[in-house]
Formats: structure tokens, C-alpha cells, sequence
């Protein structure tokens, strides 16, 4: 009989895109936010309804698109049966008595020759989750756990998070996870 353990992502999530715009478009944004003395926050959400020809917030992603939970307000837990294990920060699983492993992958696109938007949407909730099939017999051990983390940087902005895909046990058994769309959108 196989033996099941889950992995859930609970916390505060987002969603980052970053997207080209034309010369032509910065200047409407602008006149828009000079007319009625808003921010570009205020519009980004109803980007299309501005620039008829755009696409949505999150389509405008020429350059980054990236979404998970923010390694600063998330945490993991690995339930095994009747027991659960909390991991306040992902960086604690390198440690004793954990002994996983923490990949980084940074990511910076802006060179300043473009006009570039970026883009976040902040969510909470249970952000992923997924289950490790150990085969009869096989004791899980967390100095089999890789999460990867994406550090996403812009100008004077850095942000970390723990995306979907990197995760995995043993890094040659890849496992189920998704990421949960169900979540609340903070604006």
C-alpha cells in the first residue's frame, strides 16, 4: 500500500507581470492620471478600458509572468497521515532538522531602454498544494525536499517567491501541484 504525503502552501500569494508600452500609451496612462489626479494602481486594474486596444493587466506580460507564494509570508506544511509539520519559512527547510534544499532563480528584465509596467496582484489564501506517492515501505524524508523560489527584481523592488514548477522530491520524482485560482484579491 502507497503512502501519501501532502504539501500545502498557506499565506500570502501574488501574481507579477511585466509588460512593454508603447510611447504612445505612457503618454494617454499619464494624461489619465494628471485629468483626475490618481496613480497608475488606480487604472492598471481596468488597463483596456483606458487603452481600448490592450489587453488585461495580467496579459500584459511581454516580459515576466510569474505567481506564487511570497517566501516572506508563507508557509509550508507537510502532512504525513495523522501528522503535520509547519515550516514557518522556506529557508528553514535547508536547516536541521529539515535538511532540504532551497533553489533561487533570479529574474530581472528591466534595461531602461523600454517603458516597461509591472504589474502585482496580491492574493491570500491557500495558495498550492500538492502530494508526494511514496512507494511501499519508502520513508518520506524532507532531505529529499527542493522548493525553488523566483527572485524577481526591478529597479529598487526585489521579491521572492515560491512558484509551482521547482518543487519536487528526490528532484528526479516529480509530484502533483497546483496552484489554487481560489483566492482573495486585496486592493
Amino acid at each position: 500500500m502507497s503512502k501519501e504525503i501532502k504539501i500545502r502552501v498557506i499565506g500570502y500569494g501574488q501574481e507579477i507581470v511585466q509588460g512593454k508600452f508603447s510611447d504612445g500609451e505612457i503618454e494617454i496612462l499619464e494624461k489619465n492620471m494628471e485629468d483626475s489626479d490618481e496613480t497608475l494602481e488606480h487604472f492598471i486594474l481596468d488597463i483596456n478600458e483606458i487603452l481600448p486596444d490592450s489587453y488585461d493587466w495580467y496579459e500584459r506580460d511581454d516580459f515576466l509572468h510569474s505567481y506564487g507564494a511570497n517566501v516572506e509570508s508563507a508557509s509550508l506544511y507537510l502532512i504525513d497521515g495523522d501528522d503535520e509539520t509547519k515550516i514557518d519559512n522556506v529557508w528553514d527547510l535547508e536547516d536541521e532538522p529539515y535538511n532540504g534544499k532551497v533553489v533561487s532563480e533570479e529574474f530581472y528584465h528591466y534595461d531602461g531602454t523600454e517603458n516597461i509596467i509591472t504589474s502585482i496582484s496580491s492574493e491570500k489564501g491557500w495558495i498550492m498544494s500538492g502530494m508526494i506517492n511514496l512507494e511501499d515501505g519508502e520513508e518520506f524524508k524532507t532531505s529529499n525536499l527542493r522548493v525553488g523560489i523566483e527572485d524577481i527584481m526591478f529597479n529598487n523592488y526585489e521579491n521572492s517567491l515560491i512558484t509551482s514548477n521547482p518543487i519536487s522530491y528526490f528532484e528526479k520524482v516529480p509530484f502533483f501541484f497546483h496552484i489554487h485560482i481560489l483566492v482573495f484579491l486585496l486592493s
